[in-house]
């Protein structure tokens, strides 16, 4: 706002650009849903139609990445394409106005399966959050959490079941996660995530340092 102001000539103060002006940032460890809690979410029967899409749709982000603007879009209008025996989900990412091909993989597969080769009906991101939390407290995902936010200057723990953390945003960040984990390389998640540097890329992923080195030890024979 200030540099704006700047560029329109409202005011010559600088002070804006010192250093001492800068955004204060704060990498917070919201959690990601790992694979053996998504097939529980996946297992659960849900007769009300309403749940079942919501439950629907966030699998689908879970195993695409994409950001709930998109994912919505593709709900809405939904473009997939066939390539040697391939379908591929086809879409125009809004922030970054990349266009991004995402394999589609057995979990999507089912969801067309159940419901005759249709996507769920369109459901805005509000009613999406407001149920995902139910039904992973439902999916059994009870287990503590714990993350730490800077309040007041002191560093504070805050400790909850699991579920109350999920959101729409956790799909994104367990896709990534999960996608990691699972071997794949950076570059390739970060292809369809839109993740621009590997820094940020890091930053936004939930890697424990345990888990990452045991990883590192079996993948790469100069450390065993």
């Amino acid at each position: 706002m200030m540099g704006y102001a700047y560029d329109e000539d409202k005011h010559t103060n600088l002070e804006y650009k010192k250093n001492y002006f800068s955004k204060v940032t704060e990498v917070i460890n919201h959690p990601y849903l790992n694979n053996e809690e998504l097939i529980n979410i996946e297992k659960l029967v849900l007769e009300d139609e309403e749940l079942n899409t919501v439950r629907d749709i966030f699998l689908i982000g879970c195993n695409t990445g994409l950001r709930i603007g998109d994912l919505l879009d593709f709900i809405k209008k939904p473009k997939i394409i066939s390539k040697d025996n391939t379908k591929l989900i086809q879409i125009s990412q809004k922030k970054t106005s990349n266009s991004v091909v995402i394999p589609i993989n057995s979990v999507i597969k089912r969801i067309l399966d159940k419901r005759d080769g249709n996507l769920p009906n369109y459901l805005h991101q509000n009613i999406i959050n407001e149920h995902i939390k139910s039904i992973c407290k439902r999916a059994k995902i009870i287990d503590n959490y714990s993350y730490y936010r800077t309040e007041g200057g002191v560093k504070v723990e805050h400790s909850e079941p699991k579920y109350k953390f999920i959101c729409t945003h956790t799909a994104r960040r367990s896709f990534c996660t999960n996608a990691y984990y699972s071997g794949m390389p950076p570059h390739d998640i970060m292809a369809i995530s839109g993740h621009k540097t590997e820094k940020i890329f890091f930053n936004y992923i939930k890697v424990e340092m345990k888990d990452n080195a045991i990883r590192i030890s079996k993948e790469y024979p100069f450390m065993q």
